[in-house]
């Protein structure tokens, strides 16, 4: 059934009201290069949600909106921004209902600032829903890139790097590459490959072209592991060079990794080095050492600890409506109950509002619904949340409008539930077509559900 390809995106989107933060879901990174005169140019990377936006419909076409803002402030005076910046971002997609609002929408913004300290603020908002924002904070520690010898850009982390024609109208093209960066920096599950772009300059400053510089990759953990090395010879043929690669996470352990690039360059024995942090998550894997403490201590004092195996087993099927099918490869490929209860832990600390306490409102609220339909919609051997009620009334929460038609001599029970605030107004025909209370959705005007108009048919006894 369609509806079954978006009911994810349909629950977020009613449960994440419990959370402080917005479910646009925002995420913001930024790399440090070679400007002109006396400004850097910096990189500033975003992505967003695209179940998060608001949708207008507009010539078969529907176009969510997000205007974004960026305010920089020296740390100095935090009162008067030194630069601030406004602008728009489009998505459009042909249907609602399908694959698209599951996407990630990135997008790129270009500064020039002199060497400094800043603080950076970035404000994602839909000018159509108030209350729907998501901003970030931090702090940028620009340092001039020196003259004298070979120096490194920052690293950027990206999803994919790959070469392409020239195409200035490519927001994500640079030196022959199209680079899509990944502001999230978060690896594994979903997106094992991690790419990173990096700029030498200086490379003619110290020796002739010909001569050769080493280039060193590794990957450590937070207590120093080293979990990947790489190490290549190139010579000089420019002034300034571009270094690309791929570091496969698959087999890394979920937690905190530093990836550090060193040129060491043989004609002048300098060495200079550019490191990055980013981030892993593998539940199949287990956690790495740096986070693990903080993970099994979290686990111990939650619910997940006194849960038994089989307690562990039945929320997660019972998550049928919000997880993904990668989270359900994963889950069903764990083998122990530890491992059971870190991959729950995780997952609804994830959308937790408040991580600090010790109930998570969006799961509490989840699972409350699940408990409501098993106690209304239940019926035989079948629990009410497996039933198209039960799904409904967990997706989209209790209707406004309850219309019941018990059985009569010429029709059979049905049962007609209104939405007031989804879409404009929707509502969901359920008919019990057997008599034996299995009410089956057989209409709906939501986008993203059966849809049949000719409903009345299947409400006729025969």
């Amino acid at each position: 059934m369609r509806a079954m390809i978006s009911v994810a995106v349909s629950i977020l989107l009613t449960l994440m009201v419990y959370s402080q933060r917005s479910n646009l879901q925002l995420d913001v990174d930024y790399a440090q290069f070679r400007g002109a005169e006396d400004s850097l140019y910096i990189e500033l990377y975003y992505s967003f949600a695209a179940r998060g936006l608001n949708y207008t419909h507009t010539d078969e076409l529907f176009i969510g909106t997000l205007e974004i803002d960026v305010s920089v402030f020296g740390l100095s005076d935090l009162s008067e921004a030194v630069k601030e910046r406004k602008f728009r971002m489009n998505y459009t997609v042909e249907d609602t209902a399908g694959t698209s609002l599951n996407q990630t929408v990135i997008g790129l913004s270009a500064l020039f600032l002199p060497a400094g300290e800043y603080r950076l603020k970035v404000r994602g908002y839909n000018t159509d829903i108030p209350d729907k924002v998501d901003s970030l904070s931090f702090d940028l520690r620009l340092t001039d890139i020196p003259e004298e010898h070979i120096a490194l850009s920052d690293i950027q982390f990206a999803n994919s790097i790959r070469q392409i024609p020239r195409d200035t109208e490519n927001t994500f093209y640079k030196n022959t590459l199209e680079v899509i960066p990944n502001p999230s920096r978060i690896f594994g599950v979903g997106h094992p490959i991690l790419f990173y772009y990096l700029e030498l300059y200086n490379l003619l400053e110290a020796a002739e072209p010909g001569h050769d510089y080493d280039i060193r990759t590794a990957v450590y953990d937070a207590v120093g592991n080293q979990y990947f090395e790489r190490e290549n010879t190139k010579s000089r043929r420019h002034e300034s060079s571009v270094e690309v690669g791929t570091v496969n996470t698959s087999s890394f352990q979920s937690g905190t990794y530093t990836l550090m690039i060193a040129v060491v360059d043989k004609a002048s024995d300098v060495v200079v080095t550019s490191s990055r942090r980013f981030f892993v998550f593998n539940p199949h894997h287990g956690v790495a050492e740096d986070a693990r403490e903080d993970t099994r201590h979290g686990v111990v004092a939650s619910i997940f600890a006194i849960m038994s195996e089989e307690e562990l087993d039945q929320e997660f099927e019972r998550m049928r409506y919000i997880t993904t099918s990668e989270d359900r490869r994963v889950f069903n490929n764990l083998e122990t109950k530890a491992e059971k209860q870190v991959f729950l832990y995780e997952y609804w600390r994830k959308i937790d509002p408040d991580p600090i306490t010790s109930i998570n409102p969006i799961r509490q609220e989840y699972l409350n619904r699940v408990e409501h339909a098993n106690q209304q919609f239940s019926f035989g051997f079948r629990e009410g949340w497996r039933s198209d009620r039960g799904r409904v009334f967990i997706t989209y929460g209790a209707p406004d409008e309850y219309e019941r038609y018990p059985s009569r001599s010429d029709t059979k029970p049905f049962e007609i539930w209104h939405y007031n605030n989804i879409q404009g107004g929707v509502i969901f025909v359920f008919v019990d077509r057997t008599g034996f209370q299995d009410y089956q959705l057989v209409h709906s005007t939501h986008r993203s559900e059966l849809r049949d108009d000719n409903w009345q048919q299947y409400i006729r006894q025969n």
